[in-house]
C-alpha cells in the first residue's frame, strides 16, 4: 500500500496540472480494489469559516493512507464507497 500511495502522490505532483484529493483517492482506491477495509470518503467540513470546503481520502480500518490533513479541520463524512 505504501508504494501505490507513493505512486499516486508522485504521477500527481509530476502532472503540469494540479491534481487535487479527489482524483489522488479515486486512483488510490481503484489501485487497492482488492485489499480488504480500504474505503473512499467524501466529506465536508464542519465549522469553516469558508462557504463551503470538500474533501476526499481513502482510509484502511480507520487510518487515513492518503488525503491526510491537519488537526485544526474536521470533516463529515458524506460518502463511502467500501
Amino acid at each position: 500500500m505504501d508504494e501505490i500511495v507513493w505512486a499516486v502522490n508522485t504521477a500527481a505532483n509530476l502532472l503540469p496540472i494540479e491534481v487535487v484529493c479527489l482524483p489522488r483517492a479515486l486512483a488510490a482506491k481503484f489501485l487497492m480494489r482488492k485489499v480488504p477495509s480500504v474505503t473512499l470518503e467524501i466529506g465536508i467540513e464542519i465549522g469553516s469559516t469558508k462557504e463551503f470546503e470538500a474533501h476526499a481520502w481513502v482510509e484502511r480500518n480507520g487510518k487515513i493512507i492518503i488525503g491526510d490533513w491537519s488537526d485544526s479541520v474536521f470533516y463529515q463524512r458524506l460518502w463511502v464507497w467500501q
